[in-house]
């Protein structure tokens, strides 16, 4: 009766409508989470029609990069990972390992203190694939420039559709 509204006990979870949080790994679901902070993100895809797993061999060999990637112009092995020539310097490429999920992640240091996260996925699309490539939006990128990586990323892929194309066809 005095017109007043209450708030019912919430759910914990209920902050996700509002508020980014992750759940830390050594508390119960229904415990304690924690603010985190998100960079914009956008998934680019292609479909491609060929078996998900010939695109995934292919993709999970980075000598392939120049072939389809118009940011990589050379490769070459280099410790844990492998050095690529790009219009804007070398940078240097770990991949996730090889398995059976389609999972092509790889980690790009342009430098000491910049190491970009590249989730990549091929994923079964009936018989044939979808490759799925998230671009972040990095620290101090205004709307421009990650237009254009979004745009750089998309070509790249429609470069890989026709690549793959072209070598069934021989």
């Amino acid at each position: 009766g005095d017109g007043k509204i209450r708030q019912r006990n919430r759910h914990p979870a209920a902050a996700c409508l509002t508020e980014p949080f992750i759940q830390t790994s050594d508390t119960p679901a229904s415990s304690t989470f924690h603010r985190i902070t998100m960079k914009p993100a956008h998934t680019a895809s292609v479909s491609i029609p060929h078996p998900p797993a010939a695109v995934y061999a292919y993709l999970a060999d980075p000598q392939h990069l120049p072939e389809w990637s118009e940011f990589i112009t050379a490769v070459r092995p280099e410790g844990d990972g492998w050095r690529a020539t790009t219009s804007q310097g070398d940078v240097h490429i770990r991949f996730s390992p090889r398995n059976d999920f389609g999972v092509l992640d790889h980690d790009v240091t342009v430098n000491e203190s910049l190491t970009v996260h590249v989730p990549m996925r091929v994923v079964k699309n009936d018989d044939g694939a979808e490759v799925l490539f998230t671009v972040y939006r990095q620290d101090g990128m205004d709307d421009e420039a990650f237009e254009r990586d979004i745009a750089m990323v998309r070509t790249d892929l429609e470069k890989l559709k026709s690549v793959l194309s072209r070598r069934t066809q021989r």
